[in-house]
């Protein structure tokens, strides 16, 4: 394999894929993306040691081989006292100890050479293992989240489709897209609520006691407000302001798509269906601190209304920490207006 295309850099392009398919990776993936990284960086993370080591020890062989030589010239400079054989304690007897001593402890660091290098060599594989199984873990999520967008704009554009039907088939005003709105909830015993009633799921669909098609436009079923229909505001920065949020409360704020016949009004819509497709939750109450958590998907967003208080703790989210109401609201809105653009570019 060549340095252009080795698993490193293929590692590199596949992250940058998974960064733009981030809100269909869900956190079992995420998790595991996180343990296969931290055992490649156990296995790598030591590299730069092994060549500082081995650099050391191959000095102290240097030096030891230069004494070893400038022994051997000294010995040919020193006469032979001993008729050949070396008096113990004479200058000839002392260079040739040295000598042996200093070769003894080159023997030993070769040695260290040796494990050293087989050690390193054996890091090198279980790094490359490591690098290709993260590899093929990277493939095989980022493949796993193609098919959810997919499967996302899939049933989305499903539900456009049938709401197209409807349209054709009735003299009713339908809306085959869906028009974009913003809600918000409360928390109550782990439940998200709403103005009337506790939402079981992402999705509702809007129930009338009077006959006729939802919302009702005639004035028939508005004793309160404009009647029937889910509500939903134009602008998110109004609907904050409107139910005094601060930084400290727990709530959910969310991007709902408004489908079938839809009522509009000067400050927000009316509809006969709503599903959410992305949400904010501020969870100062819940956690103890100003937090806010960002869903950005369907499939992120439904396990907030089956199970609120498991899904802020177990499923990962972006999160900011907002200091002041301000600076929460600001961050919240900027999060909405781009998730308002995603939704608008599928449409």
């Amino acid at each position: 394999m060549t340095d252009e295309h080795s698993a490193g850099k293929q590692i590199l392009a596949v992250r940058s894929d998974l960064q733009r398919l981030r809100p269909w990776v869900d956190s079992g993936d995420r998790e595991r993306i996180r343990t296969l990284q931290l055992e490649l960086d156990a296995k790598a993370g030591h590299g730069p040691s092994f060549g500082f080591r081995l650099d050391e020890i191959k000095r102290e062989i240097a030096w030891r081989a230069s004494e070893i030589d400038g022994c051997q010239r000294a010995l040919q400079l020193v006469p032979d006292a001993g008729g050949g054989t070396l008096v113990r304690d004479s200058s000839p007897h002392r260079l040739v100890a040295r000598m042996e001593r200093r070769g003894a402890e080159i023997a030993a660091f070769e040695s260290d050479v040796r494990r050293i290098e087989e050690t390193h060599r054996q890091r090198d594989f279980d790094s490359e293992v490591a690098e290709q199984r993260l590899l093929a873990a990277l493939q095989e999520i980022r493949a796993s989240a193609q098919v959810a967008k997919q499967m996302e704009l899939a049933a989305t554009h499903a539900r456009r489709q049938d709401r197209t039907r409807k349209e054709l088939a009735s003299d009713e005003m339908w809306s085959p897209v869906p028009v974009l709105g913003y809600r918000i909830w409360a928390i109550d015993r782990g439940a998200l609520h709403g103005a009337w009633r506790p939402w079981q799921s992402h999705h509702l669909v809007a129930e009338c006691e009077q006959p006729g098609a939802i919302p009702h436009t005639d004035g028939r079923c508005a004793s309160i407000a404009f009647g029937c229909g889910i509500y939903a505001a134009k602008s998110v920065v109004d609907l904050l302001g409107t139910h005094a949020v601060t930084v400290d409360m727990t709530f959910v704020v969310g991007l709902v798509g408004l489908e079938g016949r839809v009522v509009e009004h000067e400050r927000g819509y009316r509809a006969e269906e709503v599903t959410v497709q992305a949400a904010a939750v501020g969870s100062g109450r819940t956690l103890g601190h100003p937090e806010v958590r960002y869903y950005p998907t369907e499939h992120a967003v439904s396990g907030l209304f089956v199970d609120f208080e498991g899904t802020l703790r177990d499923e990962e989210a972006d999160v900011i920490l907002p200091v002041s109401t301000k600076e929460m609201f600001a961050e919240i809105k900027h999060f909405m207006d781009i998730q308002t653009r995603r939704q608008s570019e599928w449409t």
